[in-house]
């Protein structure tokens, strides 16, 4: 008789790891369950994608256990374990920022030359400013090395209440370089299926735009372009962040058709900047927590 395949789409599995947002200091936290911990073996230091992230964005040091700061030069700050799960938090770092030097515009003035309005460049702030993705790019990459290894554990683990959804990222420069995709579970696609149609998830849009605020030091003009929506009685849910039509979605076509009463495969669209994915990434952390308080046993 064929051994069944255990699917999170189509069974109710025990939670190996999950993601949940840190308002006060704006970031996320990870929690790992020790059983996941204790049967996968140490990813080396020579690993090729260690070794690619390190070459192409001059990273330090990458650490891989899991009694200490995690990733590339301890990213990920090793908390403690609670409840079975060890913890790390994850900072989202600031990309753009003033710098305490007079715009180049406007010379300080924070105003514009040509009328009365504020100085287009520097917002009316009167300073230049500045983009920085190495850390960004850092924390990127400390995720997608991590839920390289998570994407699924080959022995359950013994927590009381089922993983929810699981993600996967790539780190690149360019076009498509803060890519993601996962599965949101059985469980978790019934509970987004029970919430009425046209739905906006308010945590959702709330963190992310904390998220965004928080790493945008510049400006939360775009902050409206953050939206979710529950697109059908289905439970079929859209997440977009700011960029060109940039966002999560319901996954389809071929192997990723979706059903009535099952979990679902999740996609992106335009995700370029590791900015753009670590917001994505604090709102799917704050739909867990919601859906967290909702949905309590396997």
């Amino acid at each position: 008789m064929m051994e069944h395949i255990r699917m999170l789409t189509r069974d109710i599995i025990p939670c190996w790891y999950e993601l949940s947002w840190a308002a006060e200091h704006k970031g996320v936290i990870l929690r790992v369950h020790k059983d996941f911990i204790r049967d996968t073996p140490p990813l080396s230091d020579e690993a090729p994608i260690i070794k690619s992230y390190q070459k192409q964005f001059k990273f330090g040091t990458f650490n891989a256990g899991f009694d200490r700061d995690f990733g590339f030069d301890g990213a990920f700050l090793h908390l403690g374990e609670k409840d079975g799960f060890v913890e790390f938090f994850v900072k989202l770092p600031a990309f753009h920022y003033f710098i305490d030097k007079p715009c180049e515009r406007c010379e300080g003035t924070g105003k514009d030359k040509f009328d009365d309005g504020e100085c287009l460049k520097c917002g009316g702030n009167g300073l230049e400013h500045r983009y920085e993705w190495q850390e960004l790019r850092k924390v990127s990459a400390c995720f997608s090395v991590f839920l390289m290894l998570a994407h699924y554990p080959e022995v359950e683990t013994t927590a009381q209440f089922p993983q929810l959804m699981t993600v996967r990222t790539i780190t690149d420069s360019g076009m498509h370089g803060g890519s993601l995709d996962g599965e949101y579970s059985l469980p978790l696609a019934r509970w987004l299926a029970s919430l009425p149609e046209n739905y906006e998830i308010p945590e959702m849009t709330m963190v992310m735009r904390q998220a965004w605020e928080h790493m945008n030091k510049l400006s939360n003009m775009d902050a409206y372009q953050i939206w979710n929506s529950i697109a059908s009685e289905h439970g079929w849910l859209n997440v977009n962040v700011p960029g060109d039509a940039c966002g999560l979605h319901p996954a389809h076509g071929g192997e990723y058709d979706m059903e009535d009463g099952w979990g679902y495969k999740f996609g992106c669209h335009n995700v370029d900047r590791p900015d753009q994915q670590l917001c994505l990434l604090a709102g799917l952390a704050a739909l867990h927590d919601r859906a967290r308080k909702e949905i309590n046993e396997l």
